[in-house]
């Protein structure tokens, strides 16, 4: 149980954000920041007037979308590195024993499914890779802890991006063709399950250092997920796929691991009915 901690929440306002404040705000004292009229990039100033001391902080903020990283790398490396360099210097300024939560990606591994083999394929990748590296470094001079985790595709009601918001889209528009072969592996877990993992790691979690792999879900390839949506929203169409990889989008994106189960998290809910639910919320926005 997580109760009484003070708690900020960079990129508080974001998909992932919003839910670990709707799941932690009845018994914490929370604040979020993220929302701005320019530039959605947290930088030392901003966290400097906040002025607290803060038990927890869990950075959701940085770079989101692989296909805006190879657009403009310089605002992405910015998002990411950036806004990581300014969450150190709040944390000398307090000079506090904070467990800092980092959401990273597993697009640091590129194509790779060894667990220490990193070979990012995108901008993207590379500048979570770099944020964690001096993350690292950082925390193990200093008397904070820090729990770095991956999410493997996340999905859920309010994300507006990515395979499953791509596809809706694009059969609202009556067009059924879609990048790729199919054939690319993805790891589904619905949002619900990811805020279980940051609320299960921030307990369970005593390392000066913990790297976890939130590979937890189901591993589908892309032309099942879209057979499933085809048949939910009973289209008797054959998806077409025109081959062509994106550029920065890994093949599998998919990876086993042990992390999860030491901290005692389980799956609340099967993808089939996540997506359902989904594709309801997308029917009624």
């Amino acid at each position: 149980m997580i109760e009484n901690k003070s708690i900020l929440i960079t990129g508080g306002y974001g998909f992932l954000g919003t839910n670990v404040y709707k799941n932690l705000k009845k018994k914490n004292k929370i604040i979020r920041i993220g929302k701005f009229e320019k530039k959605k990039i947290i930088t030392f100033k901003n966290l400097k007037k906040l002025n607290i001391h803060f038990d927890i902080i869990i950075h959701c903020a940085g770079g989101s979308s692989v296909i805006s990283s190879i657009e403009n790398p310089k605002q992405d490396y910015s998002k990411t590195v950036g806004s990581i360099k300014a969450v150190i210097r709040f944390i000398k300024l307090n000079n506090n024993q904070v467990k800092l939560i980092y959401i990273s990606s597993p697009a640091i591994y590129g194509n790779s499914i060894r667990k220490k083999l990193f070979k990012p394929i995108s901008p993207y990748g590379k500048n979570k890779l770099i944020a964690e590296k001096i993350l690292t470094k950082f925390v193990k001079k200093n008397k904070c802890k820090l729990i770095i985790i991956r999410f493997f595709s996340l999905y859920g009601e309010g994300l507006k991006k990515q395979l499953l918001w791509d596809v809706l889209t694009k059969l609202k528009k009556e067009r059924y063709n879609f990048y790729g072969t199919g054939e690319e592996k993805r790891l589904w877990m619905h949002v619900r399950d990811a805020v279980n993992v940051i609320k299960l790691s921030i307990i369970h979690s005593n390392k000066k250092v913990e790297i976890i792999n939130a590979a937890g879900g189901e591993i589908l390839k892309n032309k099942t997920v879209i057979k499933l949506i085809y048949k939910l929203l009973k289209i008797n169409k054959k998806p077409l796929f025109n081959g062509i990889t994106r550029k920065g989008d890994p093949l599998i994106l998919s990876q086993r691991n042990k992390e999860l189960k030491k901290i005692g998290w389980k799956s609340s809910i099967s993808f089939s009915n996540g997506l359902n639910n989904y594709i309801k919320w997308f029917k009624k926005k």
